[in-house]
């Protein structure tokens, strides 16, 4: 049964996911915008696999994207340390210009990486998003 008009995968991303990949690029300085699209993309595995995200399980299907995989990971981090207060994952926030312009800009939202080096929230969510509108176009191959 769905509910708000979400009873699939395929629903899920063009009625949670997608709009809120769009309201944070319009406002990437905004951590609520972006915890919220963190999470539903995060979540969004759940809803094409039926299963909990894997780093290794995610790797040994395509082991062409370890980057990717790691993506999620962080994701995974940041979406239980917010919502279980575990502060498993650093982050930061700092000056920095909208999504618009170069990756060569900093950003405002910044994530440190278990093994020290950072990710922009823009990067992040940005290779999600992507990857998850490649899976869609396709068809959930998943």
């Amino acid at each position: 049964m769905a509910q708000f008009n979400v009873g699939s995968a395929s629903d899920f991303f063009i009625e949670v996911v997608s709009p809120l990949y769009s309201t944070f690029v319009a406002d990437n300085a905004n951590v609520a915008k972006a915890v919220s699209a963190i999470v539903m993309s995060y979540h969004l595995f759940d809803w094409v696999t039926g299963r909990k995200f894997e780093e290794k399980h995610f790797n040994d299907r395509y082991p062409e994207k370890p980057k990717l995989a790691a993506d999620f990971e962080i994701a995974r981090l940041l979406t239980n340390g917010i919502k279980h207060d575990l502060g498993n994952i650093q982050t930061r926030t700092q000056s920095g210009f909208r999504s618009g312009f170069s990756n060569e800009f900093a950003r405002p939202l910044v994530i440190v990486r278990p093994d020290g080096s950072k990710i922009s929230v823009d990067d992040l969510l940005h290779s999600m998003f992507y990857f998850w509108q490649e899976q869609h176009d396709k068809g959930w191959p998943l």
